[in-house]
């Protein structure tokens, strides 16, 4: 963190967020998401939730509660990732606001 002169004779620290973090952070999202295979598994759900319209879906419940589970996990992943996307858009929105206007 950098003092900054507060404009009342004090100091605050601000956290350095550089254009290269912001950077290095979208590229790591981006292995992240190829990582997780995020894509994938937005059409897995997709697919998955096709079978919960069956009229005869909760016939079989067994057979419905694993579909219901893997829907499940598959949508954690996927929302872990948006949240991680939400905080790294966060940042850059907050870079681009902090940075000195001319």
């Amino acid at each position: 963190m950098t003092p900054t002169a507060d404009g009342r004779g004090g100091y605050f620290c601000r956290p350095m967020i550089t254009i290269d973090k912001i950077t290095d952070l979208k590229e790591r999202l981006e292995a992240l998401k190829g990582y997780l295979d995020v894509e994938e598994k937005r059409g897995q759900i997709l697919e998955q939730e096709k079978y919960t319209h069956d009229p005869d879906f909760w016939n079989d419940q067994k057979k419905a509660q694993l579909v219901m589970k893997k829907i499940r996990e598959l949508k954690r992943w996927v929302g872990l990732y948006e949240a991680v996307k939400r905080e790294v858009d966060d940042a850059e929105v907050t870079f681009d606001f902090s940075r000195p206007r001319r």
